[in-house]
């Protein structure tokens, strides 16, 4: 005997769920899903079978989401402004990272517009904080400004990355009135990708690499 499979709501009116179909007797993650284990961690779906007859049974399905590492979405720079006299391994910024996952591990570096690690001539990050380096040549009247390119890395990978300007400032008896400021920009997310096991009516969810640029300003 055949067997025809349908989503339903509550009272039985047949929809189109945002995050699956029923494809050849199987539920599959839908074009566009949006899953988060952090939001949710099921799904109950009312489906409904229907035989040649036309005789019908709706019974419910759960579905478990499980949880996978989520990229990074953001990074905060604690500090940003330098003189222009600091000695080498002079604090010019802690950085904090945004992250769905708690307890994650986090780790910087200092990358080109591209993505690719560089040695800058005037910072390096040591630990989660950016330090002045040493040999550093940092002249306010040549350069107010610098503008890096940070990239924080989780453990498992992922990537999201940053732009920031770090200023240097004058001596103190020389100092100009200023301040710090923070500009963002950032791509949109890869999308995640998630499989379902339809005789077992559980996820896995599979997190590609998600990149963005970070601007750190100071001024």
């Amino acid at each position: 005997m055949t067997h025809t499979y349908q989503l339903f709501d509550a009272r039985g009116n047949a929809v189109d769920d945002s995050n699956f179909v029923i494809k050849d007797n199987a539920i599959v993650v839908r074009d566009g899903a949006s899953l988060d284990f952090e939001t949710s961690a099921s799904q109950t779906l009312h489906v409904q079978v229907s035989d040649k007859a036309g005789a019908t049974h709706i019974e419910d399905i759960t579905i478990r989401i499980e949880d996978a590492n989520d990229a990074p979405t953001a990074i905060k720079l604690d500090g940003g402004i330098v003189s222009e006299a600091a000695e080498a391994g002079t604090v010019v910024g802690k950085m904090y990272t945004a992250d769905a996952d708690k307890g994650d591990s986090h780790t910087y570096q200092l990358v080109d517009a591209k993505g690719n690690v560089v040695d800058d001539a005037n910072f390096v990050i040591a630990d989660n904080v950016i330090v002045v380096r040493d040999g550093a040549s940092l002249d306010f009247e040549t350069s107010a400004s610098q503008t890096l390119h940070v990239q924080v890395t989780d453990k498992a990978a992922h990537r999201t990355s940053k732009t920031s300007r770090s200023t240097s400032k004058m001596p103190m008896k020389h100092r100009p009135r200023s301040g710090w400021t923070a500009a963002v920009s950032a791509k949109q997310p890869t999308p995640e990708l998630l499989s379902v096991n339809s005789t077992r009516r559980t996820l896995t969810k599979v997190t590609f690499i998600r990149t963005s640029w970070w601007t750190l300003k100071a001024i």
